[in-house]
């Protein structure tokens, strides 16, 4: 978990750094909070908040699987 303001602040360094990857981005903030996917799963428990979406076809996907819940 981490403050959005953060990763603005942050952003930058990382690219520059040539850091591309999430993981290099988190590595840079000065204050994440490391939360255990048990924790997590009391809230999300199929763990759909790290799904992933990169393409199209993957948006599609998540909006279909976000209508099946309502």
């Amino acid at each position: 978990v981490y403050n959005t303001k953060d990763v603005k602040t942050s952003i930058d360094s990382a690219i520059e750094k040539g850091k591309k990857r999430i993981f290099n981005l988190i590595e840079c903030l000065p204050n994440p909070r490391f939360i255990p996917f048990e924790e997590i799963r009391t809230i999300d428990p199929d763990l759909m908040s790290f799904k992933n979406v990169n393409t199209f076809e993957d948006l599609v996907n998540a909006e279909k699987i976000l209508k099946s819940r309502e």
